[in-house]
């Protein structure tokens, strides 16, 4: 083993190394060179870094050198970095750099730092606006959460600087193996691509015949990327996204008449996701009285208490479940999970059943 001195002497020489292409094949031995050096010098290779870092920035505004530590990452090093990145020196493309790699390893602190370059509002021009753009696209592409709780509020508030991130974005091979619906709730995924369809309209995508050879430019990436969030929400398999996809469709009528197929398919897929099959005891129930109903979700229950309330709206003489009787503004035909919740429901069909002495059994699961 090479004494410390040596490890200290020749840490430079090992980190800046040239190596060919990026596969584990071409760079194996040297990963592993520059582990040794890092755990036997790594203030010397720290040091380096930096050095490098900084040529780099002068030389071709992105840094290359930080992929050769990615398998020396400790909390040492996570702070020499996230310090860097905060170096106004570097060009907003440098700081990118940086900032990929931090995000990768999930450092807090940096994810912090990004946020703060958007925060309290975007700058409207220069350099502050580039980096604010460049730590908007890194968040949405580089953590789990797409940084929306900053993200969004910002492209809503400034419209030009959200097509700014979305362009920025869209042009990152990062992007490529991203899938931003996945890190976004149902809700959040119908509120972009509400913004999508607004800012870059069905209308305004390219055309081209179909089996056309042609270049992929900026706006048809786009348009695929738009798409590809009502994509996610047709293959989540849940009610929430049953229910996003049907606020698209009120918000952006343009879209309905597609988007009704699309959503159909999504309420096949939930109800294949999401059905439970009904316990031995519930059969018996059901099976038992004629008036049985099985209740296993808020819809269900819906359905049961206005059966029950046309029955003896029908006995009384006059229609219990309307707009005019409940003194809803709206005017439904029927009762709305909107208008009571599954508690107040329940106690509707029990405070039924008990006063009318109606015969529906009600099984529920839990």
């Amino acid at each position: 083993m090479l004494p410390p001195e040596a490890w200290k002497k020749w840490a430079p020489i090992i980190l800046t190394y040239p190596t060919p292409g990026h596969t584990e094949e071409a760079t194996g031995s040297h990963d592993m060179l520059v582990r040794l050096a890092y755990q036997h010098a790594p203030e010397e290779m720290i040091h380096s870094l930096m050095v490098t870092i900084d040529k780099e920035n002068k030389a071709q505004g992105h840094i290359d050198i930080i992929r050769k530590l990615a398998e020396c990452w400790d909390d040492r090093l996570a702070h020499a970095v996230l310090e860097k990145t905060q170096d106004r020196t570097l060009t907003p493309e440098c700081m990118g750099s940086l900032l990929d790699a931090l995000l990768n390893h999930r450092v807090v602190e940096a994810h912090a730092f990004a946020e703060s370059l958007l925060l309290p509002s975007v700058p409207a021009s220069g350099d502050g606006r580039t980096r604010a753009i460049m730590a908007a696209h890194k968040l949405m592409t580089h953590t789990d959460d797409a940084g929306w709780s900053v993200v969004w509020p910002a492209m809503q508030h400034d419209m030009s600087f959200g097509r700014e991130v979305v362009t920025a974005a869209v042009s990152s091979f990062a992007l490529r193996r991203t899938d931003i619906g996945a890190k976004l709730t149902e809700d959040a995924c119908a509120d972009f691509y509400i913004w999508l369809i607004h800012q870059y309209p069905l209308a305004e995508d390219p055309q081209y015949d179909n089996g056309e050879a042609h270049f992929v430019g900026e706006r048809e990436q786009i348009a695929h990327w738009r798409d590809a969030l009502v994509q996610h929400l047709h293959m989540r398999g849940t009610p929430q996204a049953c229910k996003a996809i049907q606020r698209i469709m009120e918000e952006l009528p343009q879209c309905k008449d597609w988007l009704k197929w699309v959503l159909l398919d999504a309420q096949i897929l939930t109800r294949r996701c999401t059905w439970v099959p009904p316990r031995p005891e519930d059969i018996l129930t059901i099976t038992s009285n004629p008036y049985g109903r099985l209740v296993q979700s808020e819809d269900q229950l819906l359905d049961v208490v206005v059966e029950s309330l046309r029955r003896l709206g029908t006995e009384l003489g006059f229609p219990i479940v309307s707009a005019k009787f409940w003194g809803l503004r709206n005017d439904p035909a029927i009762l709305s999970t909107e208008s009571f919740s599954a508690d107040t429901l329940l106690g509707l069909s029990c405070g039924y059943r008990a006063s009318c002495q109606c015969r529906i059994a009600v099984a529920r699961r839990t």
